[in-house]
């Protein structure tokens, strides 16, 4: 992209310095034209997949344990290790609604909405989940993730399932790979939901 406007900046700049001489008016209403085009923010994909020729020469070591999270790692949750951790991440949306006393998640689902094209823009590769599938998918992962570290940073490990599903080091480990992560302004702007 950036390429591509020098490009056309040097284009511009030679067809008006031969047209019009010296004038600086015309090229600088043409650089105008050119910078309109740009976005403000450059957005630049902040998740990316682990390239195939590293992730053939030792799946596991890419591949989550124990919990699927976000669009990469999608069809891993039908999976029987990620499918005991997909019924979690239902009773940790629960648990979250009923500490700030709601009855319904729309007010998380409404926000993913309007996050969502800007969400499937974080990502390296196009997404194929339907919008719907993409909005439930991110509410689930964003929620277990902002009550799991709820109870670490406040210790309230009294959960018996927590002590079950966390067994020391896989979960964490799970969380931190590549293909297995959710855009961080999502997280952000959930946890101020919360």
């Amino acid at each position: 992209m950036i390429c591509a406007i020098q490009s056309d900046l040097i284009r511009v700049g030679l067809d008006s310095e031969n047209q019009m001489g010296h004038d600086g008016d015309q090229l600088s209403i043409n650089i105008d034209d050119i910078l309109k085009e740009v976005p403000d923010i450059l957005c630049l994909p902040t998740i990316t997949k682990v390239p195939e020729n590293l992730y053939s020469v030792n799946v596991k070591a890419y591949e989550p344990e124990m919990i699927a999270i976000s669009a990469f790692t999608y069809e891993l949750r039908s999976k029987n290790h990620s499918k005991l951790m997909e019924e979690h991440k239902n009773r940790f949306l629960k648990k979250l609604l009923q500490r700030r006393g709601e009855e319904s998640a729309k007010d998380y689902v409404m926000t993913m909405k309007d996050l969502e094209k800007r969400a499937r823009r974080c990502y390296s590769e196009p997404v194929s989940l339907s919008s719907d599938q993409f909005v439930v998918m991110i509410v689930l992962d964003a929620c277990f993730i902002i009550e799991l570290f709820r109870y670490t940073a406040q210790n309230e490990w009294n959960d018996p399932i927590l002590w079950i599903i966390c067994i020391p080091g896989k979960l964490g480990r799970d969380l931190l790979l590549a293909d297995n992560q959710l855009p961080f302004f999502v997280l952000q702007k959930f946890n101020f939901m919360t």
